[in-house]
This record gives C-alpha cells, sequence and structure tokens, in this order.
C-alpha cells in the first residue's frame, strides 16, 4: 500500500481532501481483494482432488459424508428455480444450453444462477470448514 502511495504521490498534492481516509480506504480494498481471492476456491476440483488422497481415517469418511450433507442442505435451501438449475447441472450433468432449453429460459439466466448458487456454496463451506474443525 505504501508503495502505491509513493508511486501517485502526485495525486495527494491538493486533490485529496483526506490523507487519512485516503489510505484507509486503499487499506480496506487491498484487505477485500485479498478476501476475495483466497475464497475463490474451484470447490468441484478442490473435491476431486481431496478424493483422490489416501484413505486416512474414519475422520475422513465422516468429513466426506458431514461435508456431502451440508452441500444438499444448501441446496435444498436455495430458490426454487436456482436448486433446480444447480441439481439439472452438478447432479445430472446437463450443460447450461441443454437446462436453459429444458427450463424455457436464457443461456445467461443459468449462468447467473449457477454463479449465484456456487457463491452461496462457497461461503457456506467455508463457515462448516471453521465449524468442523473447531469441534
Amino acid at each position: 500500500i505504501f508503495l502505491k502511495i509513493w508511486e501517485r504521490r502526485d495525486i495527494f498534492q491538493g486533490r485529496v481532501a483526506s490523507f487519512n481516509g485516503y489510505v484507509y480506504r486503499m487499506a480496506r480494498n487491498a484487505a477485500l481483494n485479498a478476501i476475495r481471492q483466497m475464497t475463490n476456491i474451484d470447490w468441484e476440483q478442490y473435491i476431486q482432488i481431496e478424493e483422490t488422497l489416501p484413505d486416512e481415517s474414519f475422520e475422513k469418511e465422516y468429513y466426506s459424508r458431514e461435508k456431502e450433507l451440508f452441500i444438499r442442505l444448501v441446496v435444498c435451501r436455495m430458490p426454487e428455480q436456482r436448486r433446480r438449475i444447480f441439481e439439472m447441472s452438478r447432479y445430472a450433468g446437463m450443460d447450461n444450453q441443454a437446462i436453459a432449453d429444458e427450463l424455457k429460459i436464457s443461456k445467461r439466466t443459468v449462468e447467473n444462477h449457477l454463479t449465484l448458487a456456487l457463491k452461496k456454496l462457497r461461503e457456506a463451506l467455508a463457515v462448516f470448514s471453521l465449524l468442523f474443525f473447531m469441534h
């Protein structure tokens, strides 16, 4: 952040009303960007990799079952259309255009619903992981 401030020091001369506020906003935005990057995980790839690891014990099996139940609970609580689209995509293996054709909606609507569903799952799985490993 300080390097960015130094590189943009000419901006601050008479243009920025509150230097402290500007620095605070830069720090806040940098922190939010870091959090966004950390949570931008491809969960499908993560689950596939996790499943290829050697079987370690009952704990891994228990965790996997609990996580799958949790995912299904989150999916069940989604709005009906979003849930249907997610299930058609992930459980039935349909592509976005096939889902759009079957439901008579646009492909973009399908993509939007899947984006929101995956965002909700990422958020929920982050909480699940924290709660699971705290016990």
